[in-house]
């Protein structure tokens, strides 16, 4: 069912002879999205708030508050502004890399689990933290892990 093709250093994993898509093509695909809220990071430093996610009276008051710091600072401080600006999507990309690698520990789990559960006839008491929602899609759009019949699993 499953297999795994390396051919001169190119690699494809397949499912029932279809091609399933890996990391590198779905970061190609969302590289856009991710430039768009790279810099974002950058200028809330300098007070801007996204007024699709912000009320009106949120980002004004963030834009005045923004507008005040950077009139009153000296030139050593609107310098660290800047540099800090400049990192900010990293420094956010850092803790939202921590937090995508628990997660990503605890959905590997929960389908292991579920497989393991299926195949043995046990019943999976894990609790999980951050992925409730995966569950509860998983249980409504997914027959099976992998060919491994799903079924109501407790979680």
């Amino acid at each position: 069912m499953y297999k795994f093709i390396d051919t001169d250093n190119q690699h494809l994993h397949t499912l029932k002879g279809e091609p399933l898509l890996g990391n590198t093509t779905v970061c190609g695909i969302i590289a856009k999205v991710l430039t768009w809220w790279a810099s974002g990071q950058a200028v809330q430093k300098f007070g801007w708030l996204d007024p699709k996610k912000n009320s009106a009276e949120e980002v004004e008051l963030a834009l005045q508050k923004g507008y005040t710091n950077i009139k009153i600072c000296g030139i050593e401080d609107y310098k660290k502004l800047l540099a800090e600006a400049y990192k900010a999507h990293s420094v956010k990309l850092d803790k939202s890399a921590d937090d995508g690698t628990a997660r990503h520990k605890e959905l590997e789990g929960f389908i292991r689990n579920t497989m393991l559960c299926q195949e043995s006839g046990m019943v999976d008491k894990t609790e999980y933290k951050d992925i409730q929602q995966f569950i509860d899609w998983s249980k409504e759009m997914l027959k099976s892990f992998f060919g491994v019949r799903y079924t109501d699993i407790q979680a």
